[in-house]
């Protein structure tokens, strides 16, 4: 059991309408160089049953994937000061989108390794009925060595049903969310084809400044791969972006068929399965928690 007063805070590495991430450090644990990630929900965040169950949604989950390698270990939940506080493993590597842009965007080979441990992260969900529902860059982190880590699970949903409520985040919505039409696991393979065009493009393929053009794009224009030169890439893009459902791929036979796409036809994913495989990135050059937005810091708006 932990407690916030057996916490060191040394800066926040993230923000939001809920309240603030935090990288913490034990006081008295035997590993100085232990850090954590410290989720400080703000009281008057949870006022409605929806957000309760959601809250109470996101526990469930990490329960169901602790342990896991694509996913942080949770190790308590507690209140303090009106907070309520989740304690995960800290990813000293930052957001993938962070190091997307660092990099100048991906190789195709760095592109091929990340996909493939994303792709795995989503079979696991998906192997527990959990819809994802917020696969984007920024809930993609890394650890200090470059291997990922999906992390909210706010939006996730356990469910053998189709679903048809509008969750998630506008740019990484398959059109069959944003109209509110059903759908199941295949929408987490459109917001995993946009991250992969994301990966290469530094943007997202349908990026605009207003909500209402982006919609619009998502639903009526046509991807442009114009300058993507491997053909292969560019296929698995428009599989996976596939405007109807039912022709996504991945709508068949899940992540297996997304798995024997050309574009991963070197992929040993048992190497991938085991983190066996060092990541294609110079750790050193661009892995620290420098990949994390810089917040206003205030530890009596923390705590108080």
């Amino acid at each position: 059991m932990f407690f916030t007063r057996d916490l060191i805070f040394c800066r926040t590495v993230g923000e939001g309408s809920f309240g603030r991430v935090v990288k913490v450090s034990a006081k008295h644990s035997i590993d100085n160089l232990k850090y954590f990630a410290l989720k400080l929900i703000k009281k008057d965040s949870i006022n409605s049953q929806d957000y309760v169950n959601s809250l109470m949604n996101e526990i469930k989950i990490f329960g169901e994937v602790n342990g896991e390698p694509f996913f942080p270990r949770l190790y308590d939940t507690f209140y303090a000061a009106d907070r309520f506080c989740f304690l995960t493993d800290f990813c000293e590597g930052g957001e993938l989108l962070s190091l997307i842009h660092k990099t100048n965007g991906f190789s195709l080979q760095q592109i091929k390794f990340y996909g493939a441990e994303i792709l795995l992260a989503l079979g696991s969900l998906h192997d527990k009925n959990i819809i994802y529902r917020d696969l984007k860059s920024e809930n993609v982190l890394l650890t200090r060595d470059g291997h990922i880590k999906l992390v909210d699970f706010g939006l996730s949903i356990k469910t053998t049903s189709l679903v048809n409520d509008r969750v998630g985040t506008i740019e990484c919505m398959a059109p069959e969310v944003l109209k509110k039409s059903s759908y199941g696991k295949e929408a987490d393979f459109w917001s995993f084809g946009i991250l992969l065009y994301e990966m290469f493009h530094k943007e997202t393929p349908f990026s605009d400044d207003r909500i209402d053009k982006i919609e619009n794009k998502i639903l009526f224009k046509e991807l442009d791969t114009s300058k993507i030169k491997c053909p292969i890439f560019a296929d698995l893009l428009c599989q996976l972006l596939h405007k109807k459902r039912e022709n996504r791929l991945g709508y068949k036979h899940g992540i297996a068929e997304i798995m024997k796409h050309p574009f991963f036809t070197e992929v040993n994913w048992k190497k991938i399965q085991d983190m066996s495989i060092h990541p294609p990135i110079d750790s050193d050059k661009y892995l620290s928690a420098e990949n994390y937005p810089i917040y206003r810091e205030s530890i009596y708006n923390l705590l108080s």
